[in-house]
């Protein structure tokens, strides 16, 4: 009989609960870090890990505390979920796993993945997981298993292979996150390694309507063009190279209302480093334009 009282789900508190989500929400809160706030802070996703590390840190005490904490503050425990070694990997596998079979921690709550809207992975795969394969095993499992994902940040240090882009991102792990097609806002790739392949990423972002912001390593494009259906709803573009390429379809001319793009960030670096061709065609439409330092994520 005590096994199955286990398994009850607690009691409510007797302060109302909108008091105490409050109190959790001031406790664990970190300003710009979330949708919509982090529209303005978009350049700033690799400034805030060390305070998002440090809320989790609030975050894990607060789920100890008790049975009833733990079950009012998961959704703040997995709001925001950060990936920076290869045991948290394994760890939110196991748990989102156990939460689909329906043996959680918290027995009779739904899985935790539906409260994420922010997955940050950091994982530097040379030194913490070996076996690429079983990591993109596990990453496209919890990737499926976040179905309401607005913002995804793939900072992997530029350490996998002899030289910058040598391990592309396979398939599978990219196209889960097709689960979260429509939730998506705010897609980060801010290293070269574990990049996908020009044309996966590009169909993929075909399929993202309502994606806001974009921050990776390079983007194709032919004529100076970049396919309209992928800025119909993208407003901020930050890219560290824009490579063209000979057999790109491309586009014959710009659409006026389909382009809502208002801000460019170009990491090409250096004195003289000037993206001409793309300020020429989008131009008139920015409000900002950056040319800043390339980034680093070793």
């Amino acid at each position: 009989m005590a096994a199955k009282g286990n398994h009850r789900l607690p009691q409510q508190p007797r302060f109302p609960l909108e008091v105490w989500e409050y109190v959790f929400e001031l406790a664990t809160h970190v300003p710009c870090t979330l949708v919509p706030e982090l529209y303005e802070k978009s350049d700033c996703i690799g400034d805030q890990r060390s305070a998002l590390e440090a809320a989790l840190v609030t975050k894990r005490s607060l789920v100890l505390v008790c049975k009833q904490w733990q079950y009012m503050t998961m959704r703040y425990l997995y709001r925001i979920v950060l990936i920076p070694t290869g045991l948290d990997l394994l760890a939110l596998d196991r748990t989102l796993r156990n939460y689909a079979t329906g043996s959680g921690s918290c027995v009779g709550t739904q899985s935790p993945g539906q409260w994420t809207r922010r997955l940050d992975i950091t994982l530097d795969l040379c030194n913490e997981c070996e076996d690429l394969e079983r990591f993109v095993k596990h990453l496209t499992y919890i990737i499926k298993s976040l179905p309401q994902l607005e913002i995804v940040s793939f900072a992997i240090p530029d350490s996998l292979g002899p030289e910058p882009g040598s391990v592309i991102m396979p398939f599978r792990a990219l196209d889960a996150l097709r689960c979260s097609a429509n939730s998506l806002r705010i897609l980060d790739w801010s290293g070269s390694d574990f990049f996908p392949q020009a044309h996966q990423l590009e169909e993929l972002l075909r399929d993202l309507p309502n994606l806001r912001v974009l921050h990776c390593y390079r983007l194709v494009w032919a004529n100076g063009i970049i396919p309209s259906n992928i800025l119909s709803s993208l407003t901020t573009l930050a890219v560290r190279a824009l490579v063209g390429r000979v057999d790109h379809p491309g586009e014959g001319d710009l659409h006026d209302a389909c382009v809502n793009l208002r801000e460019f960030i170009y990491y090409g670096g250096g004195p003289g480093a000037f993206p001409q061709k793309f300020l020429i065609h989008y131009g008139k439409y920015l409000r900002v334009y950056s040319n800043l330092a390339p980034i680093s994520t070793g």
